[in-house]
Protein backbone atom coordinates (compact mmCIF):
# COMPACT_ATOMS: atom_id res chain seq x y z
CA UNK A 1 0.00 0.00 0.00
CA UNK A 2 1.30 3.41 -0.70
CA UNK A 3 2.26 5.31 2.53
CA UNK A 4 3.27 8.61 1.22
CA UNK A 5 4.52 10.54 -1.65
CA UNK A 6 8.40 10.59 -0.88
CA UNK A 7 9.52 12.91 -3.94
CA UNK A 8 8.84 14.76 -7.33
CA UNK A 9 11.76 14.71 -9.75
CA UNK A 10 12.97 17.91 -11.77
CA UNK A 11 15.44 17.75 -14.21
CA UNK A 12 17.25 21.30 -13.84
CA UNK A 13 18.50 23.66 -16.93
CA UNK A 14 19.95 26.27 -14.95
CA UNK A 15 20.96 25.44 -11.50
CA UNK A 16 21.57 29.10 -10.35
CA UNK A 17 17.69 30.28 -10.78
CA UNK A 18 16.71 26.73 -9.71
CA UNK A 19 18.22 27.14 -6.39
CA UNK A 20 17.08 31.11 -6.11
CA UNK A 21 13.69 29.78 -7.09
CA UNK A 22 12.98 27.08 -4.57
CA UNK A 23 15.15 28.41 -2.06
CA UNK A 24 14.83 32.20 -1.65
CA UNK A 25 11.43 32.98 -3.68
CA UNK A 26 9.35 30.29 -2.57
CA UNK A 27 11.25 29.52 1.10
CA UNK A 28 11.68 25.93 0.89
CA UNK A 29 14.73 24.35 3.24
CA UNK A 30 17.28 22.72 1.49
CA UNK A 31 18.65 19.10 2.49
CA UNK A 32 21.81 17.61 1.21
CA UNK A 33 22.68 17.24 -2.07
CA UNK A 34 23.69 13.59 -3.12
CA UNK A 35 26.14 13.37 -5.81
CA UNK A 36 25.51 10.10 -8.22
CA UNK A 37 28.55 10.25 -10.50
CA UNK A 38 27.22 11.34 -13.33
CA UNK A 39 24.31 14.08 -11.63
CA UNK A 40 24.03 15.52 -8.86
CA UNK A 41 20.68 15.22 -7.08
CA UNK A 42 19.87 18.30 -4.70
CA UNK A 43 16.47 18.08 -2.30
CA UNK A 44 14.17 20.33 -0.92
CA UNK A 45 11.70 20.13 2.20
CA UNK A 46 8.11 20.24 1.51
CA UNK A 47 6.05 20.98 3.90
CA UNK A 48 4.26 17.93 5.54
CA UNK A 49 7.14 15.91 4.40
CA UNK A 50 8.30 14.70 0.79
CA UNK A 51 10.80 16.83 -0.96
CA UNK A 52 11.41 18.04 -4.68
CA UNK A 53 14.67 16.41 -6.16
CA UNK A 54 15.98 18.70 -8.82
CA UNK A 55 18.65 16.59 -10.97
CA UNK A 56 21.39 18.06 -12.26
CA UNK A 57 23.10 16.52 -15.44
CA UNK A 58 27.42 16.50 -15.90
CA UNK A 59 26.59 15.60 -19.47
CA UNK A 60 24.49 17.68 -22.05
CA UNK A 61 20.80 16.08 -22.24
CA UNK A 62 17.79 17.66 -24.75
CA UNK A 63 15.93 19.47 -23.80
CA UNK A 64 12.24 18.85 -23.96
CA UNK A 65 9.66 21.98 -23.92
CA UNK A 66 6.37 20.37 -22.48
CA UNK A 67 3.05 21.99 -23.40
CA UNK A 68 0.22 21.62 -20.87
CA UNK A 69 -2.09 19.45 -22.90
CA UNK A 70 0.75 17.14 -24.37
CA UNK A 71 -0.74 13.27 -23.77
CA UNK A 72 1.28 11.23 -21.55
CA UNK A 73 3.29 13.92 -19.70
CA UNK A 74 3.12 15.34 -15.98
CA UNK A 75 1.23 18.43 -16.27
CA UNK A 76 1.71 20.37 -13.16
CA UNK A 77 2.14 19.76 -9.77
CA UNK A 78 -0.03 21.89 -6.81
CA UNK A 79 0.80 23.77 -3.74
CA UNK A 80 -1.44 25.01 -1.16
CA UNK A 81 -0.52 28.15 0.22
CA UNK A 82 -1.41 30.37 2.97
CA UNK A 83 -1.92 33.90 0.87
CA UNK A 84 -2.44 32.96 -2.56
CA UNK A 85 -1.97 37.05 -3.19
CA UNK A 86 1.19 37.27 -1.20
CA UNK A 87 2.87 34.89 -3.29
CA UNK A 88 1.49 36.23 -6.52
CA UNK A 89 3.33 39.82 -6.02
CA UNK A 90 6.22 38.05 -4.96
CA UNK A 91 6.87 35.62 -8.03
CA UNK A 92 5.41 38.46 -10.04
CA UNK A 93 7.71 40.92 -8.48
CA UNK A 94 11.13 38.03 -9.33
CA UNK A 95 9.93 38.04 -12.86
CA UNK A 96 7.63 35.01 -12.92
CA UNK A 97 4.48 35.35 -15.07
CA UNK A 98 1.49 33.62 -14.34
CA UNK A 99 0.09 31.90 -18.10
CA UNK A 100 -2.97 30.97 -16.07
CA UNK A 101 -3.88 34.29 -14.00
CA UNK A 102 -4.61 33.94 -9.90
CA UNK A 103 -8.16 33.30 -10.26
CA UNK A 104 -11.66 32.09 -8.41
CA UNK A 105 -12.22 28.81 -9.50
CA UNK A 106 -15.75 28.36 -8.64
CA UNK A 107 -16.06 24.41 -8.97
CA UNK A 108 -13.14 24.18 -7.43
CA UNK A 109 -13.73 26.57 -4.78
CA UNK A 110 -10.36 28.28 -4.75
CA UNK A 111 -8.14 30.59 -5.82
CA UNK A 112 -5.42 29.63 -7.80
CA UNK A 113 -3.00 30.06 -10.82
CA UNK A 114 -0.70 28.58 -13.20
CA UNK A 115 3.18 29.91 -13.71
CA UNK A 116 6.44 27.68 -14.79
CA UNK A 117 9.87 27.54 -12.54
CA UNK A 118 12.78 28.34 -13.99
CA UNK A 119 13.17 24.66 -16.17
CA UNK A 120 9.34 25.01 -17.62
CA UNK A 121 7.90 23.16 -15.12
CA UNK A 122 4.26 24.46 -14.44
CA UNK A 123 3.69 24.54 -11.12
CA UNK A 124 0.13 25.30 -9.47
CA UNK A 125 -0.64 27.28 -6.26
CA UNK A 126 -3.90 27.65 -4.77
CA UNK A 127 -5.27 28.82 -1.60
CA UNK A 128 -8.86 27.27 -0.76
CA UNK A 129 -11.82 29.74 -0.85
CA UNK A 130 -12.28 33.55 -2.45
CA UNK A 131 -9.19 35.49 -2.51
Amino acid sequence: MIKKIDHVTINIKDIDATLHYYGEILGLQALPSVDMGDHILRYFALPGGGKIELTQYYYDVPQLDVDASNKGCARHLAFEVEDIRALEKKLTDAGFVFHSPVSYIEKLGFTGGLTKDPNGFELEFLQYGEH
